[in-house]
């Protein structure tokens, strides 16, 4: 097994914990996969944002967890404001919630305001 095999199985874990400790306080447990709105199960990085939403990198882009459903960023070939590549490897809000998305192609920026990357 590769460090990315156990770090993305690992992740994977995490994930599926966060869905649990929702059950421990009186929500219902939901496991969130492709039919409800995550854009991949192959996940390589979480984090959350200051007002608490859940940020997901995936194989397929970076979705983003509300609490209820997902917004999925994902590449879109001739629109030079969405991600280029479609694999993230990683997702950094910084100290003035700016959205940084890590992939195999280099570091981008989100705009919240209009949801636009910039490479």
């Amino acid at each position: 097994m590769t460090i990315f095999s156990f770090y993305r199985r690992t992740l994977a874990l995490v994930f599926s914990l966060l869905t649990a400790v929702g059950a421990v306080f009186g929500q219902a447990q939901q496991l969130y996969n492709t039919t409800n709105g995550l854009s991949n199960t192959l996940i390589d990085h979480i984090t959350f944002d200051q007002q608490g939403f859940m940020w997901v990198a995936t194989e397929m882009g970076v979705a983003n967890f509300d609490g209820e459903s997902f917004t999925n960023y994902t590449s879109h070939a001739g629109d030079e404001h969405s991600l280029q590549v479609a694999r993230t490897l990683t997702v950094y809000i910084d100290t003035d919630d700016g959205h940084w998305i890590g992939t195999e192609d280099g570091l981008y920026s989100l705009n919240r305001e209009d949801n636009s990357f910039t490479h």
